[in-house]
């Protein structure tokens, strides 16, 4: 069942794809079924999406799939809870003595952004779920009950409400989480 032209494509991938990204989704099914044969239509469709995406197209929150350059435009708001985290280790930081306190001056600018709910853009929720996995494993360290500095980064960051956040909008623009 290769598709001859984009007119011919599922619905899912006309309504969703730009027309360059619509010409990647038909070669790539079409290569599939060359290569694994016709039978098996979800593992087609599979490597269709999957070209799209290595081609450079993410998924916008409305489902439409555009360049990653193009999802720099978008903003997300933070939930509540993320901004609750970053008010309170803004907090809990302002009365710790100077040599207790945590945050890079990155991470008191991010923490102000999430404690006033402003929006962040694509690029930010990727820095923001790239720093929370890397410092995911501060939370075994010997002052976190004692909210010290790497609970206040890891809290001005959002927490672990914003390492789930930031990985869902990357699991839906990019298929991944990063």
């Amino acid at each position: 069942m290769p598709y001859d032209a984009n007119a011919d494509l599922p619905d899912a991938a006309k309504d969703a794809l730009p027309p360059r990204a619509e010409t990647i989704w038909r070669e790539a099914f079409n290569s599939a079924a060359e290569q694994y044969g016709e039978g098996d239509e979800g593992r087609l469709t599979a490597v269709a999406w999957s070209a799209v995406r290595r081609a450079g197209y993410g998924r916008a929150p409305d489902g439409r799939w555009m360049p990653r350059s193009e999802l720099e435009r978008i903003t997300y708001k933070p939930t509540q809870r993320m901004s609750q985290n970053a008010a309170r280790a803004l907090e809990v930081r302002a009365t710790k003595p100077p040599s207790q306190r945590g945050m890079t001056s990155v991470g008191l600018a991010r923490a102000r952004d999430l404690a006033n709910g402003r929006p962040l853009s694509f690029s930010t929720v990727q820095r923001m779920y790239s720093y929370l996995k890397r410092h995911e494993v501060d939370k075994q360290g010997a002052t976190w009950g004692e909210q010290g500095k790497g609970w206040q980064a890891w809290q001005g960051w959002g927490g672990d409400a914003a390492l789930r956040w930031s990985a869902s909008i990357l699991r839906e623009a990019l298929g991944d989480a990063g």
